[in-house]
């Protein structure tokens, strides 16, 4: 099964993977932006053009090989529709966004100090802003509020739980 794990930067995506694959064997994290990362040292070249194929034909490659994934991303790239309705791909597709006010996930950036991901200008808290506003747009088979991390691992419980109870599902009945 795949999960599609969707959502802004900084709402905690990479944070979830982690956790439900160090408590979940045989799960494997995909995650478009470290894609993207690599794609930046092998090619010896930041052209994005360049680097956006090359991540994404190994996201590709990734849900094709593992048959439990996590594919990490802002759901909002008209390519995850073309990678959901691939040939290779014959699984079902579970689909959970993790939602918390903008202005948490603008603090958390900067808290990393880190650049922001190929795709954003300079002006990252914008492009969060209008991330946060699509969001809602994109359908999801569970939308998870990360706000407050003293909650965050009843959150993470609760959606493991819908997860691998969907995978259960779609083994049993080939539906999902």
């Amino acid at each position: 099964m795949i999960v599609n794990l969707i959502g802004p930067q900084g709402v905690g995506k990479s944070t979830f993977a982690q956790w439900f694959i160090e408590k979940n064997q045989g799960w494997t994290h995909c995650d478009i932006a470290a894609n993207r990362l690599e794609a930046v040292g092998r090619l010896c070249s930041p052209a994005v053009y360049q680097t956006e194929r090359y991540a994404w034909k190994k996201l590709q490659a990734q849900c094709r090989d593992y048959s439990d994934c996590i594919v990490e991303s802002t759901g909002l790239d008209a390519r995850l529709e073309s990678l959901w309705t691939s040939d290779a791909i014959r699984r079902g597709i579970y689909t959970v966004r993790l939602e918390a006010p903008v202005e948490t996930c603008q603090e958390r950036c900067i808290s990393r100090n880190r650049p922001p991901i190929f795709g954003y200008d300079a002006d990252e808290c914008h492009a969060l802003e209008l991330e946060a506003e699509l969001q809602g747009q994109v359908m999801a088979n569970i939308i998870a509020c990360v706000e407050n991390l003293e909650d965050v691992e009843r959150v993470y419980e609760a959606i493991e739980q819908c997860i691998l109870r969907a995978a259960v599902l779609f083994e049993e009945r080939q539906i999902i």
